[in-house]
């Protein structure tokens, strides 16, 4: 049996309308569900790769005024780093050459010394610098022991008089 009610025409009107909406709804909810899902899986994904990156360096990502803190540092840091590459390269330089002014000065001095005995064989004084220098050695080491002695003579007098 059909009814041709017109109430029932007007209510099946808002009836279909019901049932769109109400699919549109759980459409709806079934979307934010899976939405939900996915905020809820990126989440622990985040937190396993901060885990991880714990694990990994340490410390946590620097955020704001602890980044430029540690920019800053790392500037001054960087700019002593330079400063002290910088003393290095001139030492460096310097040594080099204080190195060939050594060898240099080794070969006058060798040179020297060739002249000097060629000069005292002329002479008929062979041998007269090397004596001379041991000379001067043997002085250097009886004016040590002179100093040495009379140290002890010192104690030796000062423990007699007290």
């Amino acid at each position: 049996m059909v009814r041709n009610d017109p109430i029932d025409d007007k209510l099946s009107l808002f009836r279909q309308q019901a049932s769109i909406i109400g699919r549109k709804k759980e459409a709806a909810a079934e979307k934010l569900q899976e939405a939900m899902d996915e905020v809820t899986n990126a989440e622990s994904d985040f937190q396993k790769k901060k885990g991880l990156l714990k694990e990994s360096e340490g410390s946590e990502v620097l955020k704001g005024d602890e980044f430029k803190r540690y920019v800053n540092k790392l500037r001054g840091k960087s700019t002593v780093y330079k400063k002290k590459r910088q003393e290095l390269a001139e030492l460096r330089a310097e040594y080099g050459v204080l190195a060939r002014t050594e060898e240099i000065l080794k070969g006058k001095d060798d040179s020297f010394q060739d002249q000097l005995s060629n000069l005292e064989s002329k002479q008929g004084v062979s041998g007269f610098h090397e004596t001379q220098e041991e000379l001067e050695k043997v002085s250097a080491k009886r004016a040590n022991w002179m100093n040495r002695r009379e140290k002890h003579l010192r104690t030796f007098l000062n423990w007699f008089d007290n």
